[in-house]
């Protein structure tokens, strides 16, 4: 995957524009699934650290989690389902950032950056 090559270009329907340059949200496209067992003994690794139990972890997180995809190519993978579906004053928050991080006149061509660190 190359962001030069556009792979990072949002063009999984996260939104459109309307009427005045206002951005209207989509469907976008996420997958939901269980944890692969790589990820559950990620999970188990860490829990003596947070003091809690595999069934408060799990609890926390949900019992399943969505890979949300930008693209074709490039996707978040394994957002914990409770984290997906959290809102605020009934506006799911992930969503609505994915949404609003693409301005309506660029959807397919203003590519996300990659995450980089220091």
């Amino acid at each position: 995957m190359g962001p030069s090559a556009g792979d990072l270009a949002v063009t999984a329907g996260w939104g459109h524009g309307g009427k005045g340059g206002v951005t209207m949200p989509g469907r976008g496209r996420t997958v939901e699934g269980p944890h692969t067992d790589a990820e559950l003994a990620v999970f188990r690794e860490g829990l003596s650290g947070l003091g809690l139990s595999y069934d408060q972890l799990t609890a926390c997180l949900g019992g399943a989690c969505y890979d949300v995809y930008l693209s074709d190519v490039a996707y978040w993978r394994c957002v914990p389902a409770r984290v997906w579906k959290y809102t605020i004053g009934g506006y799911q928050v992930m969503k609505k950032w994915r949404v609003a991080a693409s301005p309506p006149s660029s959807f397919s061509s203003r590519p996300s950056k990659p995450v980089t660190s220091g």
